[in-house]
């Protein structure tokens, strides 16, 4: 006869934030019990084990001490990767194994669109998982409250003390998005070529696949990534001088396209091209 199948009834089990600010997810066991289907085998020891798959730096549990009623908790430390817990009685078929309680939780941001994969396993009955997948955040936004602008228009910088952005949305920041800058220069005349600029570093902003104040030849867009931790209503003003223009730089427009990207997902959610900046 084939082995009967476990089956793990969720009831209103979460893995979730405890909280809206909550930096971590917890597994709340409510109402929720393990059965089986009918089937002629003898009882058996009843385990479950806990994992969640991914990068082992972000995917780390804390277990509770102790273990839902009727349970025991297996050999795991206070922190790891994987967790069991074993049922305490001979587990037969159509029995039912209850959960209840709050006894995992994340010990950082899950990864997005990863999941809590619970394992449930007897000898002689068909084993059963169950994940618990954290969803991909479904909004996420920005607002510029003002333009790109020069400051002195005799110098010879393009800056962004005149640009305000300011992040909407209940996503999850800092693990998923980052803020991107691409900054592109225009030459009023058609040139053979190169454009030689010189970068600057503004604060806060990282160079992609550039070096801090490397006199180079401008063929293409420079690309920023902003490098703080993001949040709900974080305003960034990208304040210090982006680009120098060398004495042979000829005469042109800066364009700047400020992108918000989704790097799990990698694609961009949201772009906006500020108003462009001639540099006589």
């Amino acid at each position: 006869m084939a082995a009967p199948k476990l089956v793990f009834e969720a009831g209103q089990t979460t893995f979730e934030r405890p909280t809206p600010t909550s930096s971590f997810f917890r597994l709340s066991f409510v109402n929720a019990y393990v059965t089986s289907e009918e089937g002629e085998v003898e009882p058996a020891g009843l385990t479950m084990t806990v994992t969640m798959p991914g990068s082992p730096a972000d995917q780390e549990m804390t277990f509770a001490a102790g273990a839902p009623a009727g349970w025991s908790r297996g050999s795991q430390g206070a922190t790891g990767f994987v967790g069991t817990y074993e049922y305490l009685q001979p587990f037969a078929p159509e029995d039912q194994a209850r959960l209840d309680g709050a006894y995992v939780s994340s010990t950082y941001e899950p990864i997005m669109g990863r999941p809590l994969r619970l394992l449930f396993e007897a000898d002689g009955f068909e084993a059963v998982e169950h994940l618990f997948v954290v969803p991909f955040p479904e909004a996420a936004s920005f607002t510029v409250t003002n333009k790109l602008e020069v400051l002195d228009p005799e110098a010879p910088y393009l800056t962004g003390n005149g640009t305000a952005v300011v992040l909407d949305g209940t996503v999850d920041w800092a693990n998923q998005f980052r803020f991107r800058a691409e900054i592109a220069f225009t030459p009023d005349a058609g040139l053979e070529g190169p454009v030689p600029m010189r970068l600057e570093q503004p604060e806060a902003w990282v160079w992609l696949d550039q070096t801090e104040g490397y006199e180079i030849q401008m063929t293409g867009p420079v690309t920023l990534q902003y490098e703080l931790v993001l949040s709900d209503g974080l305003t960034i003003v990208m304040g210090d001088d982006l680009l120098s223009t060398l004495p042979d730089t000829p005469a042109g427009t800066f364009t700047v396209t400020l992108k918000l990207v989704d790097i799990i997902e990698d694609r961009v959610v949201q772009s906006t091209v500020l108003t462009p900046v001639s540099q006589a």
